[in-house]
């Protein structure tokens, strides 16, 4: 029990939230809670996960690594998929993969931008600079260099 707690809080600090599965801090704190679901440690673990899955999403954006930001959403929207912070974080990402898609565009680099705008058009389909940057992007050339 000790074990897979200390476990968990391994992965918890190497930021295997719920990657890889099995060895994730979630799977762990989950195993303890099996055995003992009165566990304080392995209750705390695991209600403290959201907050930590925030606070490396925030390292993500900051980093300029919003993939990883993106991996970090999904395990908040899987961990706590009631969390009020999901959709203005959604939000602040989107923006994150429509400054990299503007960024493209300005460099001529269509296939990467017409990437960065489906992402960030999946994390917020009605954000008002994703049909601009369409046509932005339907404008430039279909080749691509670089």
């Amino acid at each position: 029990m000790r074990k897979l707690v200390a476990e968990a809080a391994q992965a918890d600090t190497a930021g295997n939230l719920i990657i890889p599965p099995g060895d994730s801090a979630y799977d762990k704190y989950r195993a303890a809670l099996e055995i003992d679901r009165n566990n304080k440690d392995a209750q705390d673990g695991i209600a403290r996960l959201p907050a930590r899955a925030k606070e490396l999403f925030d390292k993500a954006l900051s980093d300029g690594t919003p993939q990883r930001a993106r991996a970090l959403l999904d395990t908040i929207r899987q961990i706590s998929p009631s969390d009020a912070q999901i959709t203005p974080m959604a939000e602040r990402l989107a923006n994150v993969f429509l400054d990299q898609a503007e960024a493209r565009v300005r460099e001529g680099r269509r296939d990467d931008a017409a990437r960065a705008l489906d992402a960030a058009r999946e994390l917020s389909p009605v954000n008002p600079r994703v049909a601009p940057l369409d046509a932005r992007i339907r404008a430039l050339p279909n080749a691509q260099q670089g």
